[in-house]
Formats: C-alpha cells, structure tokens, sequence
C-alpha cells in the first residue's frame, strides 16, 4: 500500500500510540487528535490512581515513543467540530481512524451523558469530516457490543446483545458507521 495520511482521533491511550508508531515504521504518516483528557495525570483523582510514579511512567514513556517517531500529536477535542474541519482540512486524510471514547465500561454506566458525548459526538464529527474529504473511515469497536457471548470466540456474524452503556454506545457507533457508508458512500 502506498504511504497513506492517517488521522488518529483519540490516538494517544494505549492502542492509539502503539497504532501510530507502527503505522509511521511502514512509512505512513499518521498524526494523533487527542483531548488527553484520559491520557494526562491531572485528569485522575488520587482514589483513581493506586500506583502515580508507575502511571506518570507509562504516559511519559508514550509521549516520548511518539516524539522520537517523529508523530504530531495535535491536543484538541474532538467534540468541537469547528477546531476538527480546520486540523483535518490543513492535513487533508486519506484514512480517519475514530479511537476516542469513553474506555472504561464502569465509567461509561456511572456517566452515560459524558460517555454518549464522547463516543457519538466525536464519531458524528468523524463521519461528517471523512465525508468532506472523502477520508475512509476505521471505527474501533468493542466485544462489549456481543454482550455475554457462549464460548470463546465470537465472529462478525455472532448475534449482538450489547452489555450496559459502553456496550450499547460502541454498537450504535457501529451502525452509524454503516448508514454514514449506504447514505453518503463512506468507505469503512
């Protein structure tokens, strides 16, 4: 495949970073979009934290992986569609893939107006600015959305029966992404 413009939005937790960099090594040129609303230590209370000097670790350690790969990590939040269609009309994707969420499912069922923001707001904003630039669209889902599956495999073509607010809200996500793709031909 030749070397494509890669968005990340929500691209700096723990798959997003590691995505990034493996992406930039295949000579890609991804860039990051995070709030950093998880991924910062002022964002978590001390009762949050058990252990501070091996979190603060692990998020500086990921921060400087992506600046030694040379990854532009652009602090915005993706809710605000204004600050979003400016940063992607300067980068211009070829490839948006849509990261950012609410990651924890207990967080999700304690705070379902801040997790329905997060999830559908910013794949809403997602969508419309893949469809401006013709961007293909990569949704990162959940096995949440197959709810308590029988066995220890699920496929594509497993029933969905999603569990709680987490659940629910990644399955949703996943229909919009494919009314988005039959409506306004979006590829995901």
């Amino acid at each position: 495949m030749k070397p494509k413009k890669i968005a990340l939005i929500g691209g700096a937790g723990f798959i997003g970073h590691n995505l990034a960099v493996s992406l930039k090594k295949r000579g890609h040129e991804p860039i990051i979009v995070d709030s950093l609303a998880v991924n910062n230590i002022l964002s978590f209370t001390d009762s949050e934290i058990k252990n501070w000097k091996l979190y603060r670790s692990i998020l500086n350690q990921r921060m400087d992986l992506l600046n030694e790969n040379d990854i532009e990590i652009n602090v915005e939040d993706a809710r605000n569609y204004n600050a979003m269609c400016m940063l992607m009309g300067q980068y211009k994707p070829d490839i948006i893939i849509q990261l950012a969420a609410v990651s924890h499912a207990n967080k999700s069922n304690k705070d379902p107006h801040t997790t329905f923001d997060h999830t559908l707001r910013t794949l809403e904003n997602t969508l419309d600015i893949a469809r401006s630039f013709g961007s293909h669209v990569i949704y990162f889902s959940s096995s949440m959305v197959y709810g308590h599956f029988d066995g220890k495999t699920v496929t594509e073509e497993t029933l969905c029966n999603p569990l709680g607010i987490y659940g629910t809200l990644k399955y949703s996500g996943e229909l919009i992404v494919k009314a988005y793709h039959r409506v306004f031909d979006i590829p995901y």
